[in-house]
């Protein structure tokens, strides 16, 4: 065991140097300062526990020993800092080609969410089970546009037959959000489409607001049949809605300096930006049209507007004090994004991400198009607080999120989840803007976390996530993403 250990500490540090050398272009992290053991890639018998939960639930063989040998083989590769678990050659492969799935199912849901019979479209649970589409009853003629439509070869698909069209679902979750955002129904919290079940899913604030939604759902249905179907019929009627407890949504600012530590001073997302209200974390590098750079964070870092200087980095940068440059509307309710710019010197900004302490400079070469997010594609983020971890997204349709500490109601973000070992109870603030991405695709800027009612499983606790897309970002604050 000390001999492994030993050997895994040994290739981390390699691929740390190795990792900083890779782009001379690149800026590199200065190592003073860093504090290593603030990031569990250094903490190797709690990642083998990640890793062997991480490839379990994609379907791949996740045997202890067998986990740590491939792991010994692949700390430092690609794999590992890609995909933050170790592959074999042949599951790299096929992580890939689910990748290019996701790209693909993004496409085939713009071409056909409007179908009549168009339920939906997401990723299977494991690596080799291709794209799920749901369809209202037989049409042939939609199965056969979608087979026609695939452009990636070896895409496969599996049609699943549901009882709701797509469109019907996005109606009743948007009367949902129109009466959340009146604030007409008192203590919902968000609705979204979940196009696994087929369902569109309320959340409440609380279990009594809930067992009473409970109850006016029952006594407006046991009218409805009463009065034989007459009478006017609201989305508490509707058959595909699921009522549940909502997780307490907080925003994941820090509430003081001297809780989050400290980072790195280089200008790229992933590094710290200590604010007057705490510290946050960047997302991604950004320029305007006219040629002025920014670092992207959470707009709700930015709540003081009478104090709006920040250090970079953990501390002051040499240029010195940088500032807060708000964007429009950027903390009004039902605003698309929550997010800021920082005013940065154009000779700092590039397509960097700091991943982790193994892999510092993580170059962003795309930026996600549009609006459609795919259920269970692979997305990660990395942060003060959450470290760099990926998981699956749950959901990004019709999903708004008001959280509990301003009441500013987000909408349309992506929720995503991962399993951390054990029983986990970190405090998440100061992850509030980290960069939300896979490979090299920017997808979102971090939103906040569901904090104080963590899903403890045997041995493993589900996280979840919520990120502003990356596309609402851009267009709030009329910036694109740097890429390279």
């Amino acid at each position: 065991m000390l001999a492994i250990l030993s050997m895994l500490a040994a290739l981390t540090s390699t691929a740390s140097a190795g990792a900083q050398s890779a782009d001379p272009d690149s800026v590199v992290l200065d190592a003073e300062g860093v504090d290593e053991s603030l990031d569990p890639m250094f903490d190797v018998d709690l990642n083998i526990q990640y890793w062997m939960m991480s490839r379990e639930e994609y379907g791949l063989k996740a045997d202890e020993n067998f986990v740590r040998r491939i792991a010994v083989r692949k700390i430092g590769i690609d794999a590992i800092a890609e995909y933050s678990f170790p592959l074999t050659k042949n599951e790299t492969a096929r992580m890939v080609l689910r990748d290019t799935w996701t790209a693909e199912a993004s496409r085939l849901i713009d071409m056909f969410e409007d179908h009549p019979a168009f339920g939906g479209l997401y990723l299977g649970e494991h690596l080799g089970d291709g794209l799920i589409v749901n369809v209202v009853g037989n049409p042939q003629g939609l199965k056969r546009d979608i087979r026609v439509a695939v452009d990636i070869p070896r895409t496969k698909l599996k049609f699943v037959k549901v009882d709701h069209a797509l469109g019907e679902l996005d109606g009743i979750a948007e009367q949902i959000v129109i009466a959340a955002g009146a604030e007409s129904e008192d203590g919902i919290q968000g609705a979204y489409i979940d196009e696994i079940t087929n369902e569109v899913v309320v959340e409440f604030e609380d279990d009594q607001i809930l067992n009473k939604a409970k109850n006016e759902r029952r006594n407006a249905r046991s009218e409805m049949e009463r009065s034989g179907g007459k009478g006017q019929s609201t989305w508490k009627e509707a058959k595909p809605v699921r009522l549940e407890r909502g997780e307490q949504i907080e925003d994941a600012a820090c509430s003081s300096r001297t809780n989050c530590g400290s980072g790195t001073s280089d200008f790229r997302g992933g590094i710290v930006i200590d604010g007057p209200e705490g510290d946050c974390t960047a997302g991604f590098a950004a320029e305007k049209p006219n040629g002025n750079k920014y670092l992207i964070t959470a707009g709700h870092c930015d709540i003081n507007p009478n104090d709006r200087d920040v250090t970079i980095g953990g501390q002051p940068h040499v240029s010195g004090i940088h500032q807060f440059i708000q964007g429009s509307n950027v903390h009004a309710n039902n605003s698309n994004a929550d997010a800021v710019l920082v005013g940065i010197e154009a000779s700092k900004a590039g397509p960097w991400v700091f991943q982790s302490t193994s892999k510092p400079v993580h170059r962003i070469t795309s930026v996600k198009p549009g609006l459609n997010y795919v259920a269970r594609a692979r997305i990660c983020s990395a942060a003060l607080k959450t470290y760099y971890r990926c998981g699956k997204i749950v959901t990004s349709r019709n999903l708004n999120v008001r959280d509990n500490v301003t009441g500013i109601l987000t909408k349309d973000v992506v929720k995503w989840r991962y399993y951390e070992p054990g029983n986990f109870t970190r405090n998440m603030k100061g992850s509030s803007g980290g960069p939300v991405y896979s490979w090299g695709l920017a997808l979102g800027i971090t939103k906040a976390s569901g904090l104080h009612n963590y899903q403890h499983e045997v041995n493993r606790t589900e996280v979840t996530m919520y990120a502003s897309k990356i596309a609402h970002v851009e267009d709030l604050l009329g910036v694109s993403v740097i890429t390279g």
